[in-house]
């Protein structure tokens, strides 16, 4: 976890993270709402910001391709979180798994594997057995998620379930960042 401890130290840092396998960047696009062939203009992550006229319309993705993951960023975004966009992302032997975190204390993880969902749950909830609606994966036991070092706890989690370390360099690395219908 201490790797992530910038995660942490970012007070204005709100977000969703995906991490995508088995899926090209266009399917990933089509799984978020985009449409295809669509072109993503080159954007840093704070300039992937929608406008105060457009919130709740649209919402902006950032992808990038790192090895054999496709990594989709929303910046004060939630559409990542949405379970019907993890069922599409993972369907037909994909895996999705996203950590989401907004500056209201907001928190979940979403993850799915081969269209069925495996987790939807807010992280600072956890009780058993889940509240309606939310569904813990059998790693849940082996988390202890506290207020302190949340966020890095979350990179962490996406870390261990994929295998992909979070670079923190993404935020200020210009990704194609697409407009989806929200």
């Amino acid at each position: 976890m201490r790797r992530y401890r910038w995660a942490d130290e970012d007070r204005d840092l709100a977000w969703t993270l995906g991490v995508v396998a088995g899926r090209s960047v266009d399917e990933v696009v089509a799984a978020y709402g985009g449409g295809a062939g669509q072109v993503g203009e080159r954007l840093v992550f704070a300039g992937a910001q929608v406008g105060a006229g457009e919130l709740g319309a649209v919402s902006l993705v950032q992808v990038l391709e790192v090895g054999e993951y496709v990594v989709a960023v929303e910046n004060n975004g939630w559409r990542g979180k949405d379970v019907g966009v993890a069922r599409r992302a993972s369907a037909a032997g994909g895996g999705f798994i996203s950590v989401f975190w907004n500056l209201n204390a907001n928190y979940k993880v979403t993850q799915a594997a081969d269209g069925e969902l495996l987790a939807s749950f807010d992280p600072l909830t956890v009780q058993h057995p889940p509240p309606p609606g939310e569904v813990y994966p059998p790693w849940i036991t082996e988390v202890v998620f506290t207020d302190t070092g949340l966020h890095a706890a979350l990179l962490a989690v996406v870390e261990h379930q994929t295998g992909l370390v979070i670079d923190r360099g993404w935020l200020t690395t210009p990704l194609p960042t697409y407009r989806v219908p929200a």
